[in-house]
């Protein structure tokens, strides 16, 4: 059987999640999200079942960030902004958390997101005859990850990422260009497992010893997230 698709999509520059879903061949229709930035309760869809099983809502969004990063849960957008110079570091991550439901069968399934690339740049100054160092970095990563009961741990199920860094050059600059990148990764689940999630995350890092300064900048969207849920078999 063709491994069917969950489909979220935000609407184009909408400042909230429109999300059609389309679950293991079933349409879950979630045009009718909120029409408010000021009202941003939980997204209602009209379900015709999630195979072969009864009524399933799309997953919640839930937005955290490390240092000064930013993250919206309504619009999808990251951004980050790490500046050190002398002997530091700094890290800085924009986290959106989709929560998967619990797959009606066991077998292999798939999780992918496309990443809008708004606008970004990494760079370092440095004076390595003199003992400078700096080096700054961006990453777009995808993590799927599963609550472990027996130890309250988390356990990666999957991952996907991209990296931008530079390090160890007197100076360098790189701006990021305008694009869409596409994360996936496909993990093994027994049916009914819960406590599924993926985490699409912006990091931005600047880390400087000596005569040196970094620094790394960039604002993404978080487009689409596509997942099957049913068995590859």
């Amino acid at each position: 059987m063709s491994a069917p698709e969950s489909t979220w999509k935000a609407a184009g520059a909408s400042p909230l999640f429109a999300l059609p879903l389309l679950l293991c061949g079933c349409i879950i229709d979630a045009e009718a999200a909120l029409d408010a930035v000021e009202d941003l309760g939980p997204v209602e869809a009209a379900s015709q079942g999630l195979c072969g099983r009864g009524d399933v809502e799309p997953p919640d969004l839930a937005a955290t960030v490390q240092g000064d990063a930013q993250a919206n849960a309504a619009t999808g957008e990251l951004s980050v902004h790490a500046k050190k110079s002398g002997a530091d570091e700094e890290h800085e991550r924009a986290k959106l958390t989709a929560f998967i439901p619990s797959p009606d069968a066991a077998g292999q399934h798939h999780f992918s997101a496309s990443i809008r690339m708004l606008e970004g740049f990494i760079h370092q100054t440095g004076f390595p005859l003199f003992g400078g160092y700096s080096q700054s970095g961006i990453e777009l990563q995808l993590r799927v990850l599963s609550r472990n009961p027996a130890t309250g741990n988390d356990d990666v199920l999957c991952e996907d990422s991209i990296v931008w860094q530079k390090g160890g050059e007197p100076s360098a600059h790189i701006a990021l260009r305008r694009e869409t990148h596409h994360l996936d990764c496909s993990f093994f689940s027994l049916r009914g497992a819960p406590n599924l999630r993926a985490e699409t995350t912006l990091h931005g890092w600047a880390i400087a010893g000596g005569i040196a300064g970094a620094e790394a900048s960039a604002v993404a969207r978080l487009e689409e997230v596509e997942f099957d849920l049913c068995s590859d078999d």
